[in-house]
Formats: structure tokens, C-alpha cells, sequence
């Protein structure tokens, strides 16, 4: 049947155009309420007004999209329509004809400041400028150079797109390049987040000038008569005016220091008296630069001691003296700690563990604080030090003992070097009464071969190339002192293998590699003593697949000459053992994320005859399409025959959430440092699990905008092994901090949290301290209060977010291992206080014990009057610290 179509079909009508930031320009349609109705459509579009489709300066792809969405080539006004089309290809009138204004383009940001950079203290005031209209303020924030986190702004709408906002820059500001940063939107919904606004760079330079001195003479100053002190100071830049130099002797009032000179380099000289006493005297500075900084840093030598009589206080005695007792040839290292102001130090000696103050003179007019002694013969001694200066002596020091030994314990006897089954066999008798050593050393050709051999170990295995080879064994005592046997030699015509390692695959079957050497034609490979091989293998791998029962297999490789000669052996056993894999058994059994996993490994030992010594367990995790991550530990441990053993291993979590598998690899104990023997075993694969809960933020109530409040964090360990927070880094804070977001995601305000370090765990090297989550555990914290900025108050929503950026396991330990980061957030609605206040302190500088007296009022936000009375918290920073 064949149905003629020929009319067209009625054209659609076009709503009103929207655009939608991130998409483009959204043309919503209606079908008409009457006629046929198109099947396709297709969007028309030019830059002025057409009443045909031939006019239009372009046509879209044919669609039954709706809404239709189009991104014009630029910004302007455009003119829309549509045409539609039938299942017969008849095309419909045009449609009503649409326009609209397109603007897909961020506004963009300019500043000025109302000050010349560099910019010392005060208020600095910013203008900022936008390109176009904003929906609403944007947020502005401002980072100071010495700042970690960003401070908002309060701004005002003061013209046109055009907007002032206040920073009071202090002196706990730093100095260097100011980082201010804006966000905004425009009408169409179009923002710009966080970018630097253009315009001139403003440097801060909040540092007042700091001056070094220099002192001629210096140090210790014998005043019986007037001495001139020669004075010479250096400023780091130019100061406002003559720079105030005090001198405050031990006696007396302090004097101000005449200088001359100018620009940076001052020079003066005071005139020192016997009447000024005895003791220390010091220096102080007072200077401003050009843009009223002023501070009193001053460095170099500040300080000098005088004294008026014959000889000087004696300096203080040496504190603390160690001797050592561990040393070989008979040597005792002394050192002491340093006694302030001494220069020079003096040793004494006494035999016996007991007695009188050493009397006996080692050592005199000593610099250092440290002395290799070798007394007479070997014993005890005591030793006392002596500090001095110019004469003037302090008390002798505490005794410390030190132990003379250069005996060494008997030597090996009856030393044999015989060719073993595997390699030489060296091999020694010692009396097992009498004087023992602390461990025996293997010499091969006059070389170290062996370092630590344990006291009760006669004999070793080693494997060495052709050649004659001469071995000797010493005995070794605590202090290193040692008695070498007499040489045993051997000569060796044919060399073993160099190397042999075993690897057992997942599939059970041992695969044997081995390293010939350049003599050997091929290797012959036995097993319990029979040969695998008809004829000598002439590669470097074997696979055993003809291995059953339950026995320990003994596999053993022989290299092989062209006269079909075989070298000695090397031998490695094989166990028959078998694997099972757990990953975080104690919590659900499922791999993490940002946390650690435990992998726990269960061996089961099926030799019937041999106990398997393990070493070494390594633990791989394979990510689909992701990374992989290998960590091993040392996992010492005996399994005795028919019985299990588990080994455990922590690695961080992965950051991806694809598909994990696992592979491990056992690694048993050898006797011969040059074989090995592993076992490998794959774990199927799972999917990690995202703990929902990392950190819980508590609020007592909901914080005010300009106001300061004091969050508590939850911070819970998911894992089955126990996590550490750094809380404290060198001085600086650790790795938590706290921020506030605004409605958009920026962070507009933070804190870097740092925890005393007395109250943590500190590592080794005393330079982190750190907070222990146990496994499956929690820990509150109460953090240090964070000030919603004042702009916020207008904001429907805004956010406090905790952050951990790294976690750690076994933190300041060899295991030591790095994951995170974890994170919480809080949404909020800060409102503004009722009131605010303003406040400075009375004058820029103060000094050591004088009162800190800060003045200022409280004021009601909305008619500015002042409220007598009411309650104002105050902070105080200084150098980075804050109160």
C-alpha cells in the first residue's frame, strides 16, 4: 500500500532561551495544539533577524531533542528558529522566531590598592573590579606571606561592578608577596573560582630592620683599668633615622651608645670601667625603617663578661663525662658535655672501680670534648674532667668509668677446609668452658667472608669460585678484640654453581634457576639424590613437574665440565606447603580505602618430615587498570610438620576504588647466602569498601559569622591495625587542620592544628609527635577555635571540613608506612554577632617584662554606637604565635 503524503507538517513553537553554565544554551519546544506533527527538527540560528530558512546563517543536525541545547560560536545576541520535517521529508513552516542574549564567559577580575608596594602595617585597602555584573559579592580572600591558610574578606558594593574590601595588615603578617584570590558569578550564571586577580603584585614588608654587632675586644674582658669597647653595628636595610644602641653593664645604669656613620653601617665605642662590677653586660637595639617597622632584633655579639679582679669566675663544671667500656687494642673514648665559657679542659685518670677523685694528669689545655685514652695495662679506671678559663678552674666532674681490653678470647683450633656435598665445609673446635666469645668471624684469602657466625656454631657451608682458597676463623670478643686460628686451605678444581634459587609457582611445581660459571658445559639437577636429567641441562632453569608425597624434597645442582666432571653441589630444600589468604579478616573482610588493610596469610605445612623456617613474607596488590604495591616484611617464624602458622603484613590502602587481586610470596630460611628458595600464591580478587564515617565534626551550637568557635572532631580508625596522627612536626603544626568553606567550595579560612609535644608519642629522632588511633578505635579531639569570617553571615550555607592529609602506621619505625587522607565536613548557617569590636595595642614595640596593654571598644553592627560593657574576646599574635 503506498500512502502519498505531500502537505507539511505545522511548525513547533519555541519557548523563552536559558543558558545553563557548563552546557550552553538550553531552547525548550512545544508541539502546535493542531496539524501534523514533525518527526525531526532542526534548530536555525544567525546573528540578525530572518524570516526564511535560507536566510539563516546556520542549521543544526535534524533531532527530536528537547530542550534543545546549542553553543553559539560567541558571545552576543542571537536569533532562533526551527523548521521541522515529516516521515515524508515535507518540511514545515518556519517557526516563531526567538533571541537571545549569549554570554558564556566568566567575569574576570582586576585590583588596585589604596597604597604603593612594598606595604608596611596598617589598614591596606583593596579595590576590586569586575568585567561584568555579579550576582552577588564575590568572595575575596587575602594570604599573607607568614598566613598557611587564607583569611575572607568582608567587601562592599561600592559603584558598578566595583568593590572595596579592608585587610589590617600586622606585623605577624610576614613579609613577601600578598596572595589574594577572587571568586564571583555573573548574571548567567558564568564563575570564576579562586583566581588571582589582575593587577600589580602588592609586597608586604611587615619586618623591621635587625641589626648584627660586632665587639672588639670580645668574650672575656679583664677591666682593672678603662678599656675601650669598640663597637660596630650592620642594619640589613636603611632606617628612618640614628638607630639606639643601649649598653646595660653588670653594675650601673644603662648607657646609650654614640653612633656615627649612616646608611646601613654605625659605629661607636664604650668605655669600659672597672666601677661596672663583674659579670655579663648586653646590648640592645632600637630601630625603625622608612615604613615605621620598627623592632629591636639584633645578632652577632650582643653580649660580653667583664671582670675586675686578678681571675675570672671559674667556668661551670663539666656537667656530665662518658667512658666506654666496649672498645678493642685497649682504648677508652672519653667525652663531655661543654661548660659555658670555659676554654680549655683538663683530664685526670685513676685505676679500680672505686677510690679517691682521679688525681692522675692524661690530658691538659684540651679545645675539644672528646679524648681517645689507651692506659698501661687493661682494668678499670676512673676519669674526672676539669673545665678552665684564663687560670680559673672549675670542680673536677663526675667519675665515669671506662674499661681497658685489649685481650682477646682463645683462638679456634683444629681449623679444616674438606670438600662438602654442597660447596667447602670450614669447620673449627672451641672449648665450650672457660672464656667465651661474643661471635666468630670467617676469613677467606686474608678477606672477611663472615662477619657474625654465632658462638655455638662449628662449622659453615661456602661456595667459592675455582681456585685455592686459604680460611682462617677468629674468635671475637665483646670489645672487638680477636684471636685468629691457624689456615686450613683447599684447592678446588672444578667451582660450583655461583648461584641457585627455587622458586615454587601457584601451581605447585618448583622451578629451579642457577648461575654456571664460564668452566661448566651444563648442569647435572638431582633430586633426594637422583638425577632429573639424562644429559647435562645447558640453560639456567628446570621445572620439576614430577614432584609428589609429602616428603622434603632435597634438590640439588652440580655444574658440569667438558670432561663430564661435577662440581660440588649446592643444595636448597623444598616443602610441600599450602596458602590461604584474608584481607582485614576482623573487619568485614574487605579491602579499604584512605585507611591500611592487613593481609593475614595462613601456611600450612604438608611435609611430613621437616619443620619449614620462614623469613620473609611479601604481599602484592594488583588494581584493575590502577596501580600495584608490593611491601614485605620480615616474618621469622618455624612450622613444625602437619601444623599452620599465620604471617601478617600492613600496606596502605588504595586511593581507587577498582577491582583488586593479591599475590604472595614466602620466603624461607637458607643457610647459604647464595641460594634461595620462595613460594608464590594468588588470592582472587574484591572490590574495596569507602568507610561512610572518617571524621565527625560536634558544634555545640551553630557558629556565628565574625565570631570564633571550637569544634570537637571524631576521628575513627576503620582499620584492624592501629593509625597515627602527626600533631606536631619540628615546632610546626601536624597533619590535621581545620577550614571553613564557603557556599561554593572555597576555602576561605584555616587552621593548621598543633598539639603539645609533651602530650605525644614522640618518635626516635624527636622531630615528630604523633596521636595512636588503636585498630577499630576513635579518638575526640577538641581543636583550637576557628574564627567564621564576618563575610559569611550573608551566606545561606556554608562549611567547617576536618581534614587528616596523611596517616601513618608505625609511625618514626623501619615499617613505617604513609596513607590518607581522611576527611569530615559540617554544613552550616553562620548569622552575624550582634556586635563587634576593634582593638590595638598602645605602641608597637615592647621589651621583656613590660605590660602589654591593648585599648579598644565594642560596637553594635548596625548603628556603629558603642556598647560599654560588653564581653570581647582578644587575640594576640606574635612571630607566627598566636594567643
Amino acid at each position: 500500500t503506498v500512502q502519498r503524503d505531500s502537505g507539511a507538517p505545522s511548525p513547533v513553537v519555541l519557548g523563552t532561551p536559558f543558558y545553563q553554565a557548563g552546557s550552553g544554551l538550553q531552547i525548550p519546544w512545544t508541539y502546535a495544539e493542531s496539524g501534523e506533527r514533525p518527526v525531526r527538527l532542526a534548530l536555525l540560528r544567525s546573528e540578525t533577524l530572518f524570516a526564511t530558512a535560507g536566510e539563516a546563517t546556520w542549521q543544526g543536525v535534524w533531532t527530536n531533542a528537547n530542550p534543545l541545547v546549542t553553543v553559539p560560536p560567541s558571545d552576543g545576541r542571537w536569533y532562533y528558529a526551527m523548521i521541522g520535517r515529516d516521515a515524508a521529508g515535507n518540511v514545515s513552516p518556519l517557526s516563531n522566531l526567538v533571541t537571545n542574549d549569549y554570554d558564556s564567559t566568566s567575569p574576570a577580575f582586576s585590583i588596585t590598592y589604596d597604597k604603593a608596594s612594598p606595604c608596611g602595617v596598617g589598614p591596606l585597602y583593596l579595590t576590586i573590579l569586575s568585567s561584568e555584573a555579579l550576582t552577588n559579592t564575590p568572595t575575596v580572600t587575602v594570604q599573607p606571606p607568614a598566613a598557611t591558610a587564607p583569611t575572607m574578606l568582608t567587601v562592599s558594593n561600592t559603584a558598578p561592578n566595583r568593590y572595596l574590601g579592608r585587610f589590617n595588615v600586622q606585623a605577624s603578617s610576614g613579609s613577601g608577596p600578598l596572595t589574594v584570590k577572587v571568586s564571583g558569578s555573573d548574571l548567567s550564571g558564568n564563575r570564576t573560582v579562586s583566581v588571582s586577580p589582575a593587577g600589580a603584585q602588592m609586597v608586604l614588608d611587615t619586618r623591621a630592620p635587625a641589626g648584627v654587632l660586632s665587639l672588639i675586644p670580645s668574650g672575656l674582658i679583664q677591666v682593672t683599668n678603662p678599656v675601650p669597647l669598640e663597637v660596630s653595628l650592620t642594619l640589613d636595610e636603611l632606617p628612618a633615622e640614628t638607630p639606639v644602641l643601649t649598653f646595660t653593664p653588670p653594675e650601673g645604669a644603662p648607657l646609650t651608645v654614640g653612633l656615627t656613620g649612616g646608611q646601613t653601617n654605625w659605629s661607636g665605642v664604650v668605655e669600659l670601667l672597672p666601677t661596672m662590677g663583674s659579670g655579663h653586660a648586653a646590648f640592645a637595639l632600637m630601630v625603625s625603617d622608612l615604613l615605621g617597622n620598627s623592632g629591636a632584633e639584633l645578632t652577632g655579639t650582643t653580649t660580653v663578661e667583664l671582670y675586675n679582679t686578678e681571675l675570672p669566675e671559674p667556668p661551670p663544671q663539666v656537667a656530665e663525662l662518658r667512658a666506654s667500656t666496649d672498645q678493642a687494642g685497649g682504648l677508652i673514648k672519653l667525652a663531655w658535655s661543654a661548660a659555658t665559657g670555659a676554654e680549655a679542659y683538663a683530664l685526670y685518670r685513676q685505676a679500680g672501680l672505686s677510690g679517691t677523685t682521679p688525681d692522675f694528669l692524661v690530658v691538659s689545655n684540651l679545645v675539644a670534648t672528646a679524648y681517645d685514652d689507651v692506659p698501661p695495662e687493661d682494668g678499670f679506671y676512673r676519669y674526672a674532667a676539669v673545665s678552665s678559663r684564663r687560670g680559673s678552674s672549675a670542680q673536677p666532674s663526675p667519675a665515669a668509668l671506662g674499661l681497658s681490653d685489649r685481650t682477646p678470647p682463645p683462638a679456634p683450633q683444629n681449623l679444616t677446609a674438606s670438600l662438602a656435598s654442597s660447596g667447602v665445609r670450614v669447620a673449627w673446635e672451641y672449648p665450650t668452658t672457660g672464656e667465651q666469645p661474643n661471635k666468630f668471624r670467617v676469613y677467606r684469602n686474608g678477606s672477611l667472608l663472615r662477619d657474625s657466625v654465632g658462638v655455638s656454631v662449628r662449622f659453615i657451608i661456602d661456595n667459592p669460585a675455582t681456585g685455592c682458597w686459604s680460611y682462617a676463623v677468629a674468635a671475637v670478643d665483646l670489645n672487638g678484640n680477636e684471636a685468629l686460628s691457624d689456615a686450613a686451605g683447599i684447592d678446588l678444581s672444578l667451582a660450583a654453581v655461583s648461584r641457585t634459587d627455587v622458586t615454587v609457582g601457584t601451581n605447585g611445581i618448583p622451578r629451579l634457576t642457577w648461575q654456571a660459571r664460564s668452566e661448566h658445559v651444563g648442569v647435572n639437577v638431582y633430586r633426594n639424590g637422583v638425577r632429573l636429567n639424562a644429559v647435562p641441562l645447558p640453560g639456567t632453569t628446570f621445572s620439576d613437574t614430577g614432584l609428589s608425597g609429602e616428603t622434603l624434597a632435597r634438590y640439588e645442582v652440580r655444574g658440569v665440565n667438558a670432561a663430564g666432571e661435577e662440581s660440588a653441589g649446592r643444595q636448597v630444600p623444598v616443602y610441600h606447603l599450602a596458602f590461604g589468604l584474608a584481607i582485614n579478616p576482623e573487619v568485614e573482610g574487605v579491602p579499604l580505602l584512605r585507611y591500611f588493610d592487613q593481609g593475614v596469610l595462613t601456611v600450612s605445612n604438608r611435609t611430613s618430615d621437616a619443620a619449614c623456617e620462614i623469613t620473609q613474607f611479601a604481599l602484592t596488590r594488583s588494581i584493575a587498570d590502577g596501580e600495584t604495591l608490593t611491601r614485605s616484611v620480615a616474618a621469622t617464624q618455624t612450622v613444625e610438620p602437619g601444623a599452620c602458622g599465620t604471617l601478617a603484613v600492613t600496606l596502605p590502602c588504595a586511593v581507587t576504588s577498582g577491582k583488586q587481586s593479591f599475590t604472595t610470596v614466602v620466603t624461607q630460611v637458607s643457610d647459604d647466602p647464595d641460594a634461595s628458595v620462595s613460594y608464590l600464591y594468588a588470592a582472587p580478587g574484591t572490590t574495596p569498601s569507602l568507610a561512610l564515617s572518617q571524621i565527625d565534626i560536634v558544634l555545640d551550637e551553630q557558629p556565628l559569622a565574625g565570631a570564633a568557635c571550637a569544634p570537637k572532631a571524631r576521628i575513627y580508625n576503620r582499620s584492624q591495625t592501629a593509625i597515627d596522627l602527626v600533631m606536631w612536626r619540628n615546632g610546626d603544626p601536624g597533619d590535621l587542620s581545620v577550614s571553613v568553606l564557603d557556599a561554593q567550595q572555597t576555602e576561605v579560612s584555616r587552621i593548621d592544628v598543633s598539639m603539645a609535644k609533651a602530650a605525644l608519642i614522640p618518635t626516635a629522632d624527636g622531630l615528630r609527635g604523633f596521636l595512636r588511633i588503636p585498630a577499630k578505635g576513635s579518638t575526640l579531639l577538641t581543636l583550637p577555635e576557628i574564627t567564621i569570617p564576618e563575610a559569611l553571615g550573608e551566606s545561606e550555607t556554608a562549611y567547617l571540613a576536618v581534614t587528616v592529609a596523611r596517616i601513618y602506621s608505625a609511625c618514626g619505625e623501619t615499617s613505617e608506612d604513609l596513607s590518607g587522607p581522611l576527611a569530615g565536613r559540617y554544613a552550616m548557617t553562620p548569622k552575624l554577632t550582634a556586635y563587634t569590636a576593634f582593638g590595638q595595642p598602645e605602641r608597637a614595640v615592647y621589651f621583656a617584662g613590660e605590660t602589654l596593654v591593648v585599648t579598644g571598644y565594642a560596637y553594635d553592627r548596625v548603628s556603629s554606637a558603642r556598647m560599654p560593657g560588653a564581653a570581647v574576646r582578644a587575640g594576640i599574635a606574635w612571630e607566627g604565635a598566636t594567643w
